[in-house]
């Protein structure tokens, strides 16, 4: 592995990372505010976890020397693109910038990778 991808590849564990702290204090924050909500919010938490999981479990596949975790990363990245603009309505607007900001992001830097 190169320099660059390898500073790409932390670069996009420390994304992930960052990501999910604040999407964990913004879940504690809509906890303690939209109660009346209730299934939602658990359906929205159980979602973003899977989501990191898969992220998690496909960067450890990454290296093998293999194109398929590679591509199904990217696709992770835009199902939870397609996931804040469906849920867009219920995230809050900061949420939901951070959401797209941060796996445009990654979805760069791992299409990158695919390349070195």
């Amino acid at each position: 592995m190169t320099i660059i991808a390898k500073t790409s590849f932390n670069f996009i564990l420390i994304l992930t990372i960052f990501h999910s702290i604040i999407q964990s204090i913004i879940f504690v924050y809509k906890a303690s505010v939209f109660v009346y909500r209730q299934t939602l919010f658990w359906l929205e938490i159980s979602l973003f976890i899977s989501i990191v999981i898969t992220e998690f479990n496909l960067l450890s596949l990454y290296r093998q020397s293999s194109i398929l975790p590679l591509i199904l990363y990217c696709l992770n990245l835009i199902l939870n693109i397609l996931y804040s603009l469906l849920w867009q309505q219920y995230l809050l607007l900061f949420e939901y910038i951070l959401l797209i900001i941060v796996s445009t992001l990654k979805f760069l830097l791992f299409s990158a990778l695919i390349f070195l």
